[in-house]
């Protein structure tokens, strides 16, 4: 049971660390074809278990209709700090996700910007391997900065 103290002291109650990063992401919502192009968005944040995506990339009716549903998306997740301490195939992580949670949108400019958490559902043991990788090297770096 979690005391009031852990919440306010900041306790994390998830499982995995969360690494606060831009990463570039390119997704197909399941039901597009291979003619949809891919839409764009970035992570806000990545951990073992899933991502926040942030994307400004498609209409409010279709941000609604993909919530209700908790639809299926597809990443492709860009992993530049990689490029050298890995072969060339594994630059991008290629992902299943669905959506765990949304938060609502914030108007920047005319435009909607969506906040969704996506949770992995179906991934590679390389691609896990290369986030898992991507993760730590920078959590050390951050904390020997330190």
């Amino acid at each position: 049971m979690m005391h009031r103290l852990d919440r306010f002291m900041g306790k994390e109650r998830r499982t995995y660390v969360r690494l606060d990063t831009k990463l570039t992401v390119e997704f197909r919502i399941n039901g597009e074809t291979g003619d949809t192009p891919w839409h764009q968005g970035a992570t806000k944040n990545i951990s073992m278990q899933g991502i926040c995506l942030v994307t400004d990339s498609f209409s409010k009716e279709k941000w609604e209709e993909m919530v209700k549903k908790k639809r299926h998306l597809y990443l492709r997740i860009g992993v530049p700090q990689l490029k050298e301490k890995i072969n060339a195939s594994a630059k991008v992580v290629q992902i299943e996700v669905e959506v765990a949670w949304h938060r609502g949108e914030t108007k920047k400019e005319a435009r909607t910007i969506f906040y969704i958490g996506l949770e992995f559902s179906k991934i590679e043991h390389d691609s896990m391997v290369i986030i898992r990788r991507y993760i730590l090297d920078n959590l050390i770096t951050k904390y020997r900065a330190i």
